[in-house]
């Protein structure tokens, strides 16, 4: 195997990964998937997996954003959107997220552009 060949593989691997593992955090988020992810909330895979570069000793590193302002973003909604990443994570057999959590947080898009 050629190593664009290797890559390609790696690549078209992590989009099959990342499509059942958003299936399951879809599902973990139950009625609330519409009303949250169709007003502008996103979860973005980065690290290894946002290259296409997931491989089977990876771990899952999302980054979850909201549109608007950090006062106008509930606490219940970034609640739900964490107890449904790893409740995914879980079903992948994932490791739990790094430090306890302590960077899964939801987002303001204007903070990031801020940023």
């Amino acid at each position: 195997m050629s190593v664009d060949e290797f890559f390609a593989e790696r690549r078209a691997n992590t989009k099959t990964f990342l499509d059942q593992w958003r299936e399951s955090f879809e599902k973990h988020l139950g009625d609330d998937a519409k009303d949250l992810l169709e007003k502008g909330t996103c979860v973005y895979a980065i690290g290894s997996a946002g290259r296409g570069e997931f491989g089977p000793h990876s771990d899952l590193d999302v980054f979850a954003v909201a549109d608007g302002e950090r006062k106008h973003i509930k606490k219940v909604n970034e609640t739900l959107i964490q107890a449904a990443v790893i409740r995914a994570m879980r079903d992948h057999k994932l490791p739990e997220p790094s430090e306890d959590g302590r960077f899964l947080e939801l987002y303001a898009a204007q903070d990031v552009m801020r940023q």
